[in-house]
C-alpha cells in the first residue's frame, strides 16, 4: 500500500539495480516496490549498486542516492 505524506500526497516506490555508482543502465528489481528492500540472496561476488525511485502522486519523482553492496 502506498505511503502518504503530511500534505496527503501518495508515495510509491520502485527499486533499481544499476551498472555503476552513478545509476547508469539501471533496471527495475522485479516487484521491489516497497519503502524497504531486501537484497537478493543470490548476488554474485562483486560490487552491486541499488537505488530507489520515490514517486509522488504517480507523477513527479526523486531518486535516492545509489547504495553500494560488495559481495565477497
Amino acid at each position: 500500500e502506498p505511503a502518504a505524506t503530511t500534505d496527503g500526497s501518495t508515495l510509491s516506490y520502485q527499486w533499481y539495480k544499476a551498472a555503476d555508482i552513478d545509476g547508469n543502465d539501471s533496471v527495475k528489481v522485479g516487484s521491489a516496490n516497497a519503502a524497504t528492500f531486501a537484497l537478493p540472496e543470490d548476488l554474485e561476488e562483486g560490487t552491486h549498486y541499488f537505488f530507489v525511485k520515490i514517486i509522488v502522486d504517480g507523477a513527479s519523482f526523486v531518486n535516492s542516492d545509489v547504495a553500494t553492496v560488495t559481495v565477497e
